[in-house]
């Protein structure tokens, strides 16, 4: 006794609607990409893309460069540094790695006052 298969005739016809669908969905897709209107309104939606992702960019970056600022303020603090003091590494820091080097020279001078 061998393993027959069974075929059935909703079988054939539901492969040759499937055929006929994607035929159909085929056709249909390249009418709507000769159409003049699909470039247009895929370049609107790429460029609504690119300034929706840019504005969360922008909000974003301010929100962890402000995060970050404060961090530096509260570790300054704990330190135990003047609001002047805080104020020069700040503006230091707007310049990049000059923050750090303020924050050694600092940590180092007050190691030598306490001794």
């Amino acid at each position: 006794m061998g393993l027959e298969l069974l075929h059935l005739p909703w079988q054939s016809l539901l492969l040759l609607q499937d055929a006929s669908a994607s035929a159909s969905r085929d056709a249909h897709l390249e009418r709507l990409m000769e159409s003049p209107g699909f470039s247009t309104f895929l370049i609107l939606s790429l460029a609504t893309w690119v300034a929706i992702v840019s504005i969360v960019g922008g909000f974003w970056y301010r929100y962890k460069k402000n995060e970050l600022e404060a961090s530096l303020k509260h570790a300054l603090v704990e330190r135990g540094m003047s609001a002047e003091e805080i104020k020069t590494i700040i503006e230091a820091s707007k310049d990049g790695s000059a923050a750090r080097r303020c924050v050694d020279a600092f940590t180092a001078r007050r190691k030598t006052d306490k001794a």
